[in-house]
């Protein structure tokens, strides 16, 4: 199978435990024409929360291989539980700026202990950097393989294997990376949804902006505003009733001059 053809690479983790490092994190306004390419193969763990979102009950092994053409980025996610489990599960996603939003979207291949399941996950990870070195960190929702149904969601921390990175980051880090690193100037409820979600923005001084929605294949779902804006919060509705209802990434783009500030919003299934 090719995930244990690959077990070297995860052999090659674990000599890399020793190392550890300290992380920042970048601003979400970004450059339009910044982005990092993710191409290559990259090592770290996923931890699994508890019901109360701050303990973990699980540690999982990952690798991703990712080939990034552009801003979009295809590839496959190698996972191990601590069982030794494993499954091979197709993703996708899109690189903006210093975010990379992606999916979990069809199982290869899996062993599959009775009375458990494998979650695709969703969201979005940060791209971070120290030195020479990138790092795939965040906090992101997952859900069940057959019916979309929320699992209890995790902490993902990841380095390029070729960076020779740390891959056992402290509590502190992990904490850090759990923090929703969302931009402040953009707000959604309810995050997932279903048929509709309000998008909120604050912006410090009266400005023109350009609101819309893409998918991570960043096909254009729709432009929900374009003009003037006067400082203060606004409130825009999005509706995905011509949409259909599927179970998916969005990224709500906020462009103001030459920055864009994005955000990860869910539709839901259930």
């Amino acid at each position: 199978m090719i995930f244990r053809i690959r077990d070297y690479k995860f052999s090659y983790m674990r000599n890399l435990l020793f190392f550890s490092f300290n992380l920042f994190i970048w601003s979400s306004v970004f450059a339009e024409n910044n982005t990092t390419n993710l191409s290559g193969t990259w090592v770290g763990k996923r931890y699994q929360f508890n019901e109360d979102k701050k303990t973990y009950q699980q540690t999982f092994t990952y690798m991703y291989e990712l080939k990034q053409v552009g801003n979009i980025v295809k590839g496959t996610s190698y996972i191990k539980n601590e069982d030794g489990n494993y499954a091979e599960i197709s993703i996708r996603g899109i690189v903006l700026g210093n975010k990379f939003y992606f999916e979990e979207y069809e199982i290869i291949r899996a062993e599959r202990p009775e009375g458990k399941i494998w979650c695709f996950k969703k969201g979005e990870l940060n791209i971070e950097q120290k030195n020479a070195e990138y790092i795939l960190t965040g906090e992101t929702k997952s859900y069940t393989e057959d019916y979309g149904e929320s699992c209890s969601g995790g902490v993902s921390y990841m380095t390029k294997l070729d960076e020779f990175g740390g891959v056992n980051p402290t509590d502190d880090e992990l904490g850090k990376a759990s923090i929703n690193s969302s931009s402040i100037n953009i707000t959604n409820y309810p995050n997932p949804f279903v048929e509709s979600t309000n998008i909120s923005i604050k912006l410090n001084k009266p400005s023109v902006i350009t609101m819309d929605i893409i998918d991570i294949t960043g096909k254009s779902v729709g432009v929900l505003f374009d003009g003037k804006k006067d400082a203060g919060y606004h409130n825009i509705n999005f509706e995905s009733s011509k949409l259909g209802v599927s179970n998916r990434v969005l990224i709500v783009r906020l462009k103001i001059g030459n920055q864009i500030i994005t955000k990860n919003i869910l539709q839901q299934m259930f």
